[in-house]
């Protein structure tokens, strides 16, 4: 007999607070973690319906070691309209090839019970939410939402049968000041073809968050594993990021007919400013403090266009506007954040960008 249960959180509510537990476990200690919002998390996992959500928990010797979410999508994956589709996400879990095993085994079969053909993970329920693990590390600072786990994770996956989906990647620019000139060529074409350029306007966020959302909607609609999510989900996404952005590194592009046709968003890396504050002492806090005033680093998170723009230079014009208002600020350095490995987008480093972490998704094959 194991020693050790799976719950599922449907039939026993009360190990939602296992669920919870499960980071501190695993990360304690852990300077580079950033402190899991438990109370978000569970309100992320309550979105999906029970019959679309299997929330499973690892119980051994009375202490929690393992947690998922099997979630099955209620629209399809780019790229896989034609099949069944499932999803692990919310993964964190003790190095323990038998837990692993045993709460792997779980979700499978329910999948299987419900004519999923292939599993796709981590993804905790779309690419609007986290996804991927990291598959290589390096000695960079760990950025803001960045993705984070142990580094044993993708091989207990790998050795319970997951192969290699797709690769990410991020870059990091050390001087942007040397990556303005290549970059400013394509800017300037783009004044010349009649495209305008403003910042965002921080007195008007809901309306200008809901031209991010449009333009994505049309600019990423082609991207693998993609699924739209709705126009208030993705508002609520990013309303605590309010207290955080710089309008300043937040960019519109607009075209001869002033409809707005591409966006680039980038924030400061409050990345350790974030550990910091979370963490229990007056040094850390204070530390966080100083952080907040000044940074190092600015992050390059998402460029947009709308389709019939696309190959018009609208992306690398509005690059360049980043990297300008990032030497404005007196800032240097600039991290190209998660970035697909076939995605243009990692050449907008001006040729002055090096590769400093990859990230992993994953799939299994579960036909009979």
């Amino acid at each position: 007999m194991s020693d050790y249960q799976i719950y599922c959180l449907h039939e026993n509510p009360n190990y939602y607070s296992f669920f919870s537990e499960i980071p501190k476990k695993i990360y304690e200690n852990d300077s580079n973690y950033t402190k899991e919002d438990s109370k978000k998390v569970l309100a992320e996992i309550n979105r999906f319906s029970d019959d679309s959500c299997l929330p499973l928990v690892a119980v051994k010797n009375g202490m929690a070691c393992a947690r998922l979410c099997a979630i099955i999508p209620d629209i399809p994956l780019k790229g896989y309209e034609k099949e069944k589709v499932g999803l692990i996400g919310y993964f964190e879990a003790c190095n323990d090839s038998d837990i692993i095993k045993a709460i792997l085994d779980e979700a499978i079969e329910w999948f299987a019970k419900k004519n999923i053909s292939k599993v796709i993970g981590p993804m905790d329920g779309d690419t609007w939410h986290r996804y991927r693990f990291v598959s290589e590390q390096s000695d960079n600072p760990v950025f803001l939402s960045e993705p984070y786990n142990p580094d044993y994770y993708s091989e207990l996956w790998e050795n319970y049968g997951f192969k290699k989906l797709a690769g990410y990647y991020s870059k990091f620019i050390p001087n942007v000041e040397f990556a303005l000139p290549i970059m400013e060529r394509f800017y300037k074409r783009a004044v010349r073809n009649g495209f305008t350029f403003r910042t965002f306007n921080t007195d008007d966020f809901e309306n200008e968050l809901k031209k991010i959302y449009e333009i994505s909607c049309d600019s990423f609609s082609d991207n693998f594993l993609y699924k739209e999510i709705d126009k208030k989900e993705f508002i609520a996404l990013y309303d605590k990021a309010k207290k955080i952005i710089k309008p300043e590194l937040i960019w519109f592009c607009y075209d001869k007919n002033n409809v707005p046709c591409g966006f680039a968003f980038a924030i400061p890396d409050y990345g350790e400013m974030l550990r910091n504050l979370l963490q229990k002492s007056l040094i850390a806090k204070l530390k966080a403090l100083w952080k907040f005033h000044f940074y190092d680093t600015v992050n390059l998170k998402s460029i947009g266009s709308l389709k019939r723009y696309k190959n018009k230079g609208v992306g690398p014009a509005l690059t360049y506007k980043i990297y300008e208002s990032t030497r404005k600020l007196k800032r240097k350095k600039v991290n190209m954040c998660l970035i697909h490995d076939n995605n243009v987008s990692g050449r907008l480093d001006g040729d002055h960008g090096e590769v400093f972490r990859r990230y992993t998704i994953y799939e299994k094959d579960i036909k009979k």
